[in-house]
């Protein structure tokens, strides 16, 4: 033992010596490059979750606004069907109306209510439905409908706008749907980093390491 009372230097040294031979003596002042770094973006502010937050109420947004073009472009649709069409079928049908306006607005509502992990979900189920439908009906399926045997008239080339504009439609909202899933896959499978790593601790000192403070001090 050795009293800590004696000469001022010859403890200064000995601290000295304690801190160069510290197995853990430069990780007591890392280096800015060996800090822990956390994921942030200065210019907005935003953190990894902030900025996944905000492209899933991005993706949402969008959504909605195909859904309500897709309802407007539907009912345009079936005005211009009913002036191409041959008797009698040259009259829109109210019924038709009405439960495309319900099943536009029952869609919009979910995407608006639903959590973030469904919207992908039910956009691929709505759109892709719709564009299996509109496949067959405007260009499968031998009828007065189909893009090739419609009549010619007026009002044609806007009915097959109409067709091309919806299947533009209905192929963006199964992209979004995708997209949407595709997010959610890469961020439940990517890690998130470890922002507060744990402290390295004093250890107490090697038998080689108090040999040597015991000479300096004698």
């Amino acid at each position: 033992m050795f009293e800590a009372s004696g000469d001022c230097p010859d403890s200064e040294s000995a601290f000295r010596l304690r801190d160069n031979t510290h197995p853990l003596a430069h990780r007591r002042n890392p280096e800015p490059s060996e800090k822990p770094s956390v994921e942030f973006n200065a210019e907005r502010g935003q953190t990894p979750s902030g900025r996944d937050y905000q492209t899933m109420t991005r993706l949402r947004t969008l959504t909605l606004l195909i859904v309500v073009a897709h309802w407007i472009v539907a009912i345009w649709h079936l005005f211009l069907a009913a002036s191409v069409l041959p008797a009698p079928n040259n009259s829109v049908s109210w019924l038709a109306v009405v439960l495309l306006t319900l099943l536009h607005g029952g869609v919009s509502i979910a995407l608006w209510k639903i959590s973030d992990k469904l919207i992908g979900l039910v956009s691929i189920i709505f759109f892709l439905a719709a564009l299996s439908v509109d496949l067959h009906e405007h260009f499968l399926h031998a009828s007065g409908n189909n893009v090739f045997m419609v009549a010619r008239g007026d009002w044609t080339a806007w009915f097959n706008a109409s067709v091309f504009i919806l299947l533009a439609l209905e192929s963006l909202g199964c992209s979004l749907g995708v997209l949407s899933l595709g997010g959610r896959t890469r961020k439940h499978s990517t890690p998130e980093p470890n922002s507060n790593p744990p402290k390295q601790g004093h250890t107490s000192l090697s038998s080689s390491q108090f040999n040597a403070l015991m000479q300096t001090k004698s």
